[in-house]
């Protein structure tokens, strides 16, 4: 059977769209909604990462990244643009060192006016550097032991505690 060249183009177009579609160009790895307001789910996030420092440690650094150009060199501070819709951190399981970097779902306005309230896993990487996003091939359909044990890590040190400190269950969408 051959395809045509339109029919080739629109699973091209339609791959790279569905590997962005929850939350920028990153993608999402698994989604966990509340039925709650954004600003409790914030609240409780904050106090988890607050209150579990030997396990749970919030990333407070800049990265930064410096280029070397014809002998010079310049020096960049990255941050996100949409730097209240993200928070990274690190959870230490048995000895390692796992990083997430989550997103809230939605726009301020939703925010503001929504009952529920949604965070998804943007990034992650295990203790080996290993992951990344689903947007960039890292975590995916191609990795299922790999986001496995991400899931794993995240679900049992972070958000069992968030559900706890809003005494709401999760609704997972992976």
């Amino acid at each position: 059977m051959r395809l045509s060249c339109s029919t080739c183009l629109f699973i091209v177009v339609a791959c790279c769209i569905s590997s962005c579609i929850d939350g920028g160009t990153h993608g999402s790895i698994s989604e966990y909604c509340y039925d709650t307001k954004h600003s409790e789910l914030r609240s409780a996030v904050d106090n988890v990462l607050g209150s579990n420092r030997s396990v749970l440690q919030k990333d407070t650094t800049k990265n930064v990244l410096i280029f070397l150009r014809n002998g010079t060199s310049d020096t960049v501070v990255s941050k996100h643009p949409d730097a209240l819709a993200y928070v990274d951190f690190k959870i230490i399981h048995h000895r390692a060192a796992f990083r997430y970097k989550i997103h809230y779902s939605g726009s301020e306005i939703d925010w503001d006016t929504s009952k529920t309230s949604c965070l998804s896993i943007a990034y992650a990487w295990d203790e080996d550097g290993h992951g990344g996003s689903a947007g960039d091939g890292g975590v995916n359909w191609s990795t299922p032991h790999l986001k496995q044990k991400l899931l794993a890590v995240f679900e049992s040190e972070f958000i069992q505690r968030v559900d706890s400190a809003l005494d709401v269950p999760a609704q997972t969408r992976k």
